[in-house]
């Protein structure tokens, strides 16, 4: 049981009672054996709050456009095992897949993970799902954890394409993720899911704070929801807004493009490029943009 802990990752253990002075120790050989060189990449994931919301388009453009700002090493992970497309939204076919990175996990390493990793020509890097059902049957909880520790030591930003369900595997990512976002539309269905899913997170101890709503596809149609009445709802602020553009996102996912590159000068575009910028500078508090339009309108009418 020992052995398979370390292979595991395991690196101290004690009996019970816990003893403070041998907790304090064990913590202290924990932190002595990691490498100070260590990246403590940020794992951002984003979930749906029910299906065909557009989290996959969400999530590769977003990482697309956190590279694009400033991000040096970022990663595209596609955590739906099953019927994953972020590889196909990008237009990319690789050799090799996060199955690959699960027949041995215990023996993880980078010259293993960069071999699985294919490069995208926007400099993101893509961990793939994998190629036939089967493999995905044999990806457990301790796999995920395993790769998404390893890409932090890799990569500043790990954007997470998450699951849709709650099952060991997606716990283990949602304990590990440094910014989750629910991405829903304005439709009843959605918001019930969101606050199941938020009751559910908050009974089982998580950290809602860690949490933030995007509504995805915002317009101005006449059956739409209220974002201050979903908000009520909820009890939580709508944390980011996405304008629905549904023939230029079309447009980008058939041609195996993002939207930098297919579409740069749309506001939908635009918004997924102030999400990355805010998640990059989580500190600067940015206006929105009806706010900025009224401050330079007052300036001029007073400055004369």
């Amino acid at each position: 049981l020992i052995l398979a802990a370390m292979r595991a990752g395991i690196r101290e253990f004690l009996p019970k009672p816990i003893d403070r002075t041998q907790l304090v120790e064990a913590f202290g050989k924990v932190a002595a054996s990691r490498p100070s060189t260590t990246k403590a990449g940020k794992l951002v994931c984003l979930v749906g709050a029910s299906g065909g919301v557009g989290v996959t388009t969400l999530a590769v453009n977003l990482a697309v456009e956190l590279h694009d700002a400033g991000a040096e090493d970022v990663a595209l992970l596609d955590l739906d095992f099953r019927f994953g497309q972020v590889a196909t939204v990008l237009d990319l076919q690789p050799t090799f897949t996060v199955a690959e990175l699960c027949d041995t996990p215990e023996q993880l390493d980078r010259q293993m993970i960069e071999k699985a990793l294919a490069r995208h020509a926007s400099g993101v890097r893509v961990l793939a799902r994998p190629n036939h059902l089967a493999q995905a049957e044999q990806i457990t909880a301790a796999h995920c954890t395993s790769i998404l520790a390893s890409l932090q030591e890799m990569f500043d930003f790990i954007v997470v394409d998450g699951p849709m369900r709650f099952d060991p595997g997606a716990r283990a990512v949602l304990d590990m993720a440094d910014l989750v976002l629910v991405v829903l539309q304005l439709l009843v269905p959605g918001v019930r899911s969101v606050d199941r899913l938020l009751g559910e997170l908050a009974s089982q101890g998580y950290n809602l704070d860690r949490i933030r709503l995007v509504c995805n596809r915002l317009g101005r149609e006449p059956g739409d929801l209220a974002v201050e009445h979903v908000e009520a709802t909820l009890n939580r602020k709508i944390f980011w807004t996405i304008p629905d553009d549904f023939k230029t996102v079309a447009a980008a996912i058939n041609m195996g493009e993002p939207l930098i590159n297919n579409g740069p000068r749309t506001k939908v575009r635009q918004a997924i490029r102030q999400l990355a910028e805010r998640i990059m500078r989580p500190e600067q508090e940015q206006e929105p943009a009806e706010a900025k339009k009224a401050g330079s309108l007052l300036k001029r009418i007073f400055s004369d």
